[in-house]
């Protein structure tokens, strides 16, 4: 009577571990579905900045300040002849002006 006992409890501790086993490879499986692919992967590679940028704004205009909009952006408020009279959104990967916002004065 042991021997059949202990034959029962082996086949039921073996068809345990087969579900076990089967359980961790269905995750893994799951887990290689889901992963990204290589050309999906994000890669975070810090951006190159020039050193310096040239802007050409002329002989009477200068700088006021300058605001990182984001990472790759940075406005930049000029000032012409005394007032404060556009703000240039500038690429700091390139240098170039990506765009420019003119202030006016409106009558009150």
């Amino acid at each position: 009577m042991d021997k059949s006992r202990f034959l029962k409890s082996l086949v039921i501790a073996l068809g345990v571990a087969v579900f076990v086993a089967l359980a961790f490879v269905i995750y893994g499986i799951v887990a290689l579905a889901n992963r990204p692919k290589a050309a999906e992967a994000v890669i975070d590679t810090p951006t190159a900045f020039p050193d310096s940028i040239d802007l050409n704004l002329g002989p009477s205009a200068e700088i006021v300040s300058a605001s990182p909009v984001d990472d790759s952006l940075i406005a930049i408020t000029v000032r012409v002849n005394g007032q404060a009279d556009r703000i240039l959104v500038v690429d700091r990967a390139n240098g170039r002006v990506i765009q420019t916002i003119f202030a006016h004065d409106t009558p009150r």
